[in-house]
């Protein structure tokens, strides 16, 4: 989208596993294939520390897409989808991405916080139209969930958004996710904080 040429480098630096993990490397190669963008980096794999984006202009008229994403291990999938939400944005009709991987992921925005409070501040702060459903839950390390994206994206989408005020505090929300191995536990657990708080 500026049509320079971008390179990245130490990945990940500081970490005991520097470099690409498998959900980075997918997410980067899945925007490299639904946008048509081209890199040098011949060794782009996981654990790679750097890569390139040689800057090959990429029409703006672009129709959008219609296309599926698998992340193969538990990759969070809302880290791929703020990968390629950006690019997305730009395409001149609406589009309809299918991804799979991992829904709750440790150290990750899960699918919760992606429905209920990065998507809503987009579209109300930003005017984006984005969506997300979850088809399926995927937890690590198995993976295998599944959500539809769809973004219908509109003019002047980029432009700049002051978030200033922090506002007062209103209520607090949990969530609480079951995995099957432990839904058997769920009654147990409602009998345990019964009056607690709201489930």
């Amino acid at each position: 989208m500026l049509r320079k040429k971008i390179l990245v480098q130490n990945i990940r630096a500081g970490r005991p596993n520097p470099g690409l993990a498998s959900q980075h490397l997918e997410s980067i190669l899945a925007l490299i294939r639904i946008s048509g963008a081209q890199t040098s980096s011949s060794n782009l794999r996981k654990g790679s520390t750097e890569f390139d984006l040689d800057g090959r202009p990429i029409p703006k008229s672009s129709d959008g897409i219609s296309t599926e994403i698998d992340l193969v291990t538990a990759g969070s999938i809302t880290l791929c989808i703020q990968c390629i939400l950006p690019y997305l944005l730009t395409l001149r009709s609406p589009s309809n991405v299918r991804i799979i991987g991992g829904t709750h992921v440790l150290k990750a925005p899960n699918f919760d916080y992606l429905e209920r409070v990065f998507l809503p501040i987009m579209n109300t702060m930003m005017g984006n139209e984005i969506n997300a459903k979850m088809l399926r839950p995927g937890y690590f390390p198995r993976g295998g969930g599944c959500i539809s994206l769809n973004v219908n994206p509109i003019p002047n989408i980029f432009n700049p958004v002051n978030l200033i005020d922090r506002g007062n505090l209103v209520r607090t929300h949990a969530i609480i996710n079951v995995t099957p191995k432990l839904n058997r536990w769920i009654n147990e657990f409602k009998q345990l904080v019964s009056g607690k708080m709201e489930l």
